[in-house]
């Protein structure tokens, strides 16, 4: 399916510049960049799997952008997944939930496979939405500032209106009084909305011209990352209820920059906080270091064993198309997955090697 078809331009820029789809498809439109012909590849793909219906065409292409993050997730991690073996679409799982699919590799029992997108909290959602606000209105005044800004407390969403007539008049003054380049001032703006509830946001302007042209704005700190072992073990909980009993398992959480799953907060999250052990011989070059775990985190619960590795899904939208899978092997899986089942580019593995131990194989992932 071609990808003006599905996603026309005049619908693409009636949606918030925030949403991907907006940003770099309409630039891909006119600069045709790798994105462009790696959006239509998973398009391809999907409509030759079989699974461009109605419903995945909704999923892609209405005003949710999670929907069309969580369809395009999947679609994506399929695609790389494919070299495995073949894929069976929406396979029932247990108590006849639907999943996403499952691998058939050659000779070996099928893989299913349940992909999660992890979303931000409401509150960076909200601080998200808000940013967008306010970027749009300062950019919409023109001066020889640039703002920063810091979120300091929001309990709800900026007016825009309250937030432009405050900014204008400040701005106004502060042209009078700020004369020499890169000279800044702290403002503060309130906005209080009965009930206690204060809206309160850092801004500092910086001279940066002579000129007014529209206002630029960026963010003096920007959202905290969110506590990510309770994130995983949520995602986990609810991936269980599709999870079937009676084959390997394979549970793809789609991650986010903003989320930083790492390797330690991962494994710290999937078994326990890494422990090191030193030994010391006689020379220097005898002592050495190792590395277990204590199964304390998520593979400790017998439930658990049905999930045989959790994979973390990171795709770079950027000029240049980056996809990476790391999968965590659950040492105590009923059904595990071999490893060499799962050797492609891009695709790293933390394997059981003995009691206690993981291995990374090929390496650990950068």
């Amino acid at each position: 399916m071609q990808l003006a078809k599905l996603f026309p331009r005049d619908y693409i820029q009636t949606l918030p510049t925030s949403d991907w789809r907006h940003k770099m498809i309409i630039r891909s439109y006119t600069q045709k960049r790798e994105l462009l012909g790696f959006i239509e590849q998973l398009l391809e793909f999907a409509e030759i799997q079989g699974i461009l219906d109605k419903e995945m065409i909704t999923r892609l292409t209405g005003r949710s952008y999670d929907d069309f993050r969580s369809a395009i997730n999947e679609i994506a991690i399929a695609e790389f997944l494919l070299p495995v073996g073949s894929i069976n679409w929406n396979p029932p799982g247990r108590d006849l939930h639907i999943g996403e699919f499952e691998i058939i590799p050659p000779l070996h029992d099928p893989i299913f496979v349940e992909v999660k997108t992890m979303f931000e909290s409401i509150d960076v959602q909200m601080r998200n939405m808000n940013w967008q606000k306010l970027r749009d209105v300062a950019h919409q005044i023109h001066s020889p500032f640039v703002i920063f800004l810091e979120f300091m407390e929001l309990p709800r969403d900026v007016v825009p209106n309250r937030f432009r007539a405050w900014l204008r008049r400040n701005v106004d003054i502060l042209k009078g009084q700020i004369t020499s380049l890169h000279q800044e001032q702290e403002l503060i703006f309130e906005d209080h909305l009965g009930d206690e509830l204060i809206i309160r946001i850092k801004l500092k302007l910086i001279k940066i011209r002579d000129e007014d042209l529209p206002t630029e704005c960026s963010l003096f700190s920007g959202p905290e990352k969110i506590e990510t072992y309770e994130s995983v073990k949520q995602v986990t909980d609810y991936a269980l209820r599709q999870l079937p009993n009676t084959q390997p398992t394979l549970v793809v959480i789609a991650d986010q920059t903003a989320l930083g799953l790492d390797e330690f907060q991962m494994t710290a999250a999937m078994f326990s906080v890494p422990k090191v052990t030193f030994r010391r011989g006689t020379h220097i070059e005898e002592e050495s270091s190792s590395v277990h775990y204590d199964l304390a985190g998520i593979v400790q619960h017998s439930i658990r064993t049905r999930i045989s590795a959790v994979g973390v899904w990171h795709q770079q939208w950027t000029k240049k198309i980056t996809r990476t899978l790391t999968i965590y092997h659950n040492p105590l899986a009923a059904r595990p997955i071999a490893p060499e089942l799962l050797r492609l580019e891009g695709l790293t593995q933390l394997v059981p090697a003995g009691k206690g131990r993981m291995q990374w194989i090929p390496s650990a992932p950068d």
